[in-house]
């Protein structure tokens, strides 16, 4: 009886261990979700490869104010004056250099967007006659050429695990 006991004993602990020996919950693949910002270059003078205006400084400024909120791993601009001057006060905020990309390569754009950290938001400065193309190649409706003195657009492309979820058309 004694030998049974022990038996029956050593089952019990053998069960209860078994029991409190979970297995880990499997891993969730790590979540990636970010927003892309895009806007046209702001207000910019007259000649060839023109500076910012005075109101297209002002209204950099006032994107940078917009989003500031936001924490922006990336400002991708043209290599143009007007590009580079309306993403200027964001990289400035951010305390990073922008980064230049070839305005008809939205492949290459794409690229450089995906290359960021995960969670990382970003701001592309774009043209007037790329936004749509650029809207598209992260998954979003296209717009359209904008008409040429539209400046006040800003677009919030939504990103989860690289896919596509929202656009938020603004206003600034």
């Amino acid at each position: 009886m004694h030998r049974t006991f022990i038996i029956s004993l050593l089952a019990i602990m053998t069960l209860i261990s078994i029991a409190a020996t979970k297995k880990p919950a499997p891993q969730e693949a790590p979540s990636d979700t970010r927003v892309i910002y895009i806007v046209r270059h702001a207000e910019k003078d007259a000649g060839p490869d023109p500076h910012l205006s005075k109101a297209g400084a002002a209204r950099a400024e006032k994107l940078a104010q917009v989003i500031a909120h936001e924490p922006i791993a990336g400002v991708f601009v043209t290599d143009t004056n007007r590009s580079r001057e309306t993403g200027a006060p964001i990289a400035a905020l951010n305390q990073i250099e922008d980064t230049t990309y070839p305005p008809l390569d939205t492949a290459k754009l794409r690229s450089m967007i995906d290359a960021l950290p995960a969670g990382s938001n970003a701001l592309v400065v774009a043209h007037s006659n790329t936004i749509s193309t650029i809207l598209e190649s992260l998954g979003a409706e296209p717009v359209g050429d904008l008409p040429e003195d539209e400046y006040t657009r800003l677009y919030a492309v939504v990103l989860h695990n690289n896919k596509h979820m929202r656009t938020i058309r603004l206003a600034y």
